[in-house]
């Protein structure tokens, strides 16, 4: 069985996202929108779920019956073509493959909170209803520019959207050992590969040291630790490392871009107002009598939400 939820605000209650989307609209050079209504969308999938859990569900986890009501219904066929009196629709969706959070939340919290085993698979998605006299391309560009990224989300317009259904993982809690004393250098970058440890020879070969200086096989968990723990996201080996340059014939070496450009940069041009650099997370800088202000940046600074599944920023 699937189940369709639609959360819907209640008609004296203040739609904030939907107010945002209006205001927004002009931006784009979209006129004519005179208000915008935004419910959420939940898909519930599971082969003995009965119509009482599926409320259970809704009134305990989804639903805040303060400002909201809730529109239930069992799908069946395949998605097709939707229309509301007076408003043009549009449905976002996260894209086939793409990390739904949201969903995956419903599924740990319906089996953890509530004692639903039957709930196998959730989705999730956004429904738009937009008044006004809105031209057809002006909707286009706004469902494109503003409601959905199309990255990562999927959009339609006056029709339904499938959904992109996230399955529950059984839990296994088994410690698995896995072999990387006594291999060869194939054998190890193997390892490394099947298990995405992103782990070069060198680094794969220490790895083999230290458990034949242990005298026994790592765990799956110790091998994250050590992938995660020798990651270009945590301990910046390209920024660190030393690096053998040609240039317009000429050799030479840059030990580590880090110390050599971005410290070194810092280092040279280093005032009585930087008063504290490089030395713990973030930078101090003096900026008026009695008063300095601390600066931290991140090293990938871009939205996190962009990425074909979870975790793949960790490297980029």
């Amino acid at each position: 069985m699937l189940v369709r939820v639609e959360i819907v605000p209640r008609p004296d209650t203040f739609d904030a996202r939907g107010h945002e989307v209006v205001a927004q609209a002009p931006a784009l050079g979209v006129e004519g929108l005179t208000s915008v209504a935004v419910h959420d969308l939940f898909f519930l999938e599971g082969a003995h779920l009965t119509d009482a859990q599926v409320q259970r569900i809704v009134d305990r986890i989804l639903l805040d019956p303060v400002v909201a009501s809730a529109r239930i219904e069992t799908v069946s066929g395949e998605p097709g073509a939707d229309t509301v009196e007076g408003a043009t629709i549009v449905e976002v969706a996260p894209l086939a493959g793409t990390t739904d959070s949201e969903a995956e939340t419903l599924l740990a919290s319906s089996r953890d909170l509530l004692g639903i085993a039957e709930l196998s698979g959730c989705a999730t998605g956004t429904r738009y209803l937009l008044s006004g006299a809105v031209a057809d391309k002006a909707v286009e560009r706004l469902a494109r520019g503003l409601l959905a990224n199309e990255v990562v989300e999927d959009y339609a317009i006056d029709r339904r959207l499938p959904a992109h259904i996230v399955h529950d993982a059984p839990e296994d809690k088994t410690v698995e050992r896995v072999a990387v004393r006594g291999l060869d250098d194939e054998a190890l970058m193997a390892v490394s590969k099947a298990r995405r440890l992103s782990l070069d020879l060198h680094e794969m070969r220490q790895l083999k040291a230290i458990f034949e200086r242990e005298g026994r096989e790592p765990t799956d968990a110790e091998l994250e630790m050590f992938a995660q723990t020798w990651s270009e996201h945590c301990v910046h080996k390209t920024f660190k490392a030393r690096i053998e340059l040609t240039e317009d014939g000429e050799a030479s070496v840059v030990d580590s871009m880090f110390k050599t450009y971005i410290a070194g940069a810092t280092e040279a041009v280093r005032t009585p107002w930087l008063e504290s650099v490089f030395v713990d997370d973030a930078g101090i800088v003096g900026f008026e009598d009695g008063w300095s202000v601390a600066f931290k940046v991140e090293t990938h600074n871009h939205p996190s939400a962009l990425e074909p599944f979870g975790g793949a920023n960790t490297g980029v």
